[in-house]
Parts: C-alpha cells; sequence; structure tokens
C-alpha cells in the first residue's frame, strides 16, 4: 500500500513538472511570435575623420621641409609642408629693385618738368627773335654787297678770289636766315606747349610703369604662398608620402589630413541588407580599442549610404557612414569596430531565424 502512495506521489510530481514545462513552453512561443525586439544589422568598419583632404602642390618644386609627422596634430592656417621658392623669391628682389630705380627716376623727372614748365625751349630756341632779326640784316647787307663786288670783279678791281669769299658769306646768310625764320616759325606753332606736354607724357608713362611693377609685385607676393602646403581646418595629418629633396609637380598630392572634431567609421554592410539602411538611424558601436564589458558602447547615427559597393572577397558591400555621436573615451583614427545599425522592431522568431533579410 504505502509503494503504491509512493509511486501516485511521484507520477503526480512528473504530471506537474511536465505541465510546467509545457506552460513555459507555450509562453515562450507566444513571446517568441507576439513580441518584439530590436532589429539590428551588424557590419565592421573603421573610423576616419568627418572630413577628409588631399592637399596638392599648387606649383612645380621641391619639398624642402616637412613641418608636421604623420599622426601629428594640427591647427587651421599651420603650415605642413615647405616648398622651394628660391626662384620666385629673387623675382620679388629684382622686382622691388626695379621699382626703386622708377621711383627714383619719377622723382627726378617730376623736378625737371617743374624747372621745364618755366623755360621749356632748347637753348638753340630761346632768342629766335633777336636770332632772325641779326640774321636778317646780315642777309640784307650782304645782298647789298654782292652785286657791288660782282661788279668790281667784272672791272678787274677785285681778284676772283675775293669775289668768291664775298658770295659765300652771301650764301651762309641766306641758309641761317632760312633756319632762323625756320626756328622762328616752329616756337610760333606752339614748340613750348609740345616740349611741355611731350615731358608730361613720359612722366606719365614712367608711372604707369611703375603702378604695373607694383601689381607685379603684390601678385607675385600672393604666389609666395603657394609655396607652403597649409592646413585647411584642424585635425591630424595622416599621410606624407614624400620626405625633402622630393621633386613634386604641380596637382600631386603631397599630403593628407583629417578632422577630429567629429569622426565618423565606414561601415561596409552586405548588399543583402544594405535596403534596411537609412539616414538617421542610431548605431551601436563596439572599438577593437575598449572592451565593451568593461567600457560599455559608442553612440552614432547613420549619415549617408553610399550608391555604389566595393567588392570584398567575392561580395558586394556597401560603404555606409556612421558619425560618432558618444564619445566617451577617445578614438583613434584607423581603428576598427563592429556596428550594431538599429534598423526598427520586428517579431522575436523572425529576427532569431534571419526571415528578415
Amino acid at each position: 500500500m504505502r509503494k503504491n502512495d509512493g509511486i501516485h506521489g511521484k507520477l503526480k510530481i512528473f504530471r506537474i513538472l511536465i505541465s510546467v514545462i509545457a506552460l513555459c513552453l507555450v509562453i515562450g512561443m507566444l513571446i517568441l511570435f507576439l513580441f518584439k525586439m530590436e532589429e539590428t544589422v551588424y557590419a565592421k568598419g573603421e573610423l576616419a575623420g568627418f572630413n577628409d583632404y588631399e592637399l596638392r602642390s599648387m606649383v612645380a618644386s621641391s619639398i624642402v621641409r616637412i613641418c608636421k609627422d604623420e599622426g601629428d596634430t594640427v591647427k587651421k592656417g599651420e603650415e605642413i609642408i615647405k616648398l622651394d621658392s628660391k626662384a620666385l623669391q629673387d623675382k620679388i628682389v629684382l622686382l622691388k629693385n626695379e621699382i626703386a630705380e622708377l621711383d627714383a627716376e619719377i622723382s627726378v623727372k617730376k623736378n625737371s618738368f617743374s624747372i621745364l614748365k618755366n623755360d621749356p625751349l632748347p637753348k638753340e630756341y630761346r632768342y629766335v627773335e633777336t636770332d632772325l632779326e641779326e640774321c636778317r640784316k646780315k642777309f640784307e647787307k650782304s645782298e647789298q654787297k654782292l652785286p657791288i663786288y660782282k661788279k668790281l670783279y667784272d672791272k678787274t678791281v677785285i681778284s676772283r678770289t675775293e669775289f668768291e669769299k664775298i658770295e659765300l658769306e652771301h650764301i651762309h646768310n641766306k641758309a641761317a636766315l632760312q633756319k632762323a625764320e625756320e626756328d622762328h616759325a616752329k616756337v610760333g606753332q606752339g614748340l613750348k606747349e609740345k616740349i611741355i606736354e611731350q615731358a608730361q607724357n613720359e612722366l606719365k608713362l614712367l608711372e604707369v610703369k611703375l603702378e604695373n611693377k607694383k601689381k607685379q609685385l603684390e601678385l607675385t607676393d600672393k604666389y609666395l604662398s603657394d609655396y607652403s602646403v597649409i592646413a585647411p581646418e584642424s585635425g591630424v595629418v595622416t599621410h606624407l608620402p614624400f620626405r625633402p629633396g622630393r621633386y613634386v609637380e604641380k596637382g600631386d598630392v603631397i599630403a593628407r589630413m583629417s578632422t577630429v572634431k567629429q569622426k565618423k567609421y565606414i561601415a561596409y554592410v552586405n548588399e543583402r541588407q544594405v535596403y534596411k539602411i537609412h539616414q538617421g538611424q542610431k548605431v551601436r558601436i563596439t572599438s577593437s580599442l575598449y572592451n565593451h564589458f568593461n567600457f560599455g558602447f559608442f553612440g552614432g547615427k547613420v549619415i549617408q549610404v553610399s550608391e555604389l559597393p566595393v567588392k570584398k572577397d567575392g561580395t558586394h558591400y556597401y560603404p555606409v557612414e556612421i558619425l560618432v555621436t558618444d564619445e566617451p573615451y577617445n578614438l583613434k583614427l584607423g581603428s576598427s569596430a563592429e556596428v550594431m545599425i538599429i534598423t526598427g522592431r520586428d517579431r522575436i522568431i523572425v529576427c532569431l531565424l534571419g526571415l528578415n533579410q
């Protein structure tokens, strides 16, 4: 009798256990089919600066100095690389010398012009009235003498030599009178004004040359900045491909840098899941630099999904840019991470079985 009671007791306990297990299974199935959980897309990525810059040479020249090393932080406007600008600096020195010479020449020209305005005529034109009167008197006198000496010569009173002397004197006086009349006419036709105008034009020409040289110097000074590679923003130098002495052509990439005020991950999402990714979705990030059990997750959000894929190991992946919004600990550029992009919520069973992929 006691033996039967023991068997019945054990069966009762077994039935209770079976009932509890069945109830748990039912509750579990209800939870799986009725309740929802976060749906996430996993991907691996690498940390980069928010903005990446390729710094190119503006001129063909040689590198004379590397001012920063890879990994160094730089502030906006700081020099990263210095190129050889000796030829341009020599040109600047020559231009400054030419400007100084033109300044001196203009100063002398102005002084001369102030004197010229009071007495513009050359020495040979200053006494044209007196010269003309004197030449006219000499001509008239020789003109009167010539026929008298001609008669004397015809009567053989004087020699041929004496007559020719008087004749030559008359010819000379005639030529001198013609020149005096021409000079007088020139002065009368505004020679003074023409000389002053010419001097003014010469002074203006020198001033124009000086202004052009100054503008050329100003432009050349601006070109001097092309020989310095400057940080466009504050950040970190990520790549310096060349060393001092290397000759670079115009347009060559001679440095790369990234801004670090904000950081982003470039995650690569499988092409089968990329359709779930949209801008603004929240992201949990596990950095390879920190154990997430001790340091937790970093926060982020999707800011851009690439339109073109990259191929890795025969599979297409789409680059997704994720802005780091919560950085409790410093993240290093180039470090890897695993990201969990929260794409929404779905039934637990669907998420566990991957039926939503």
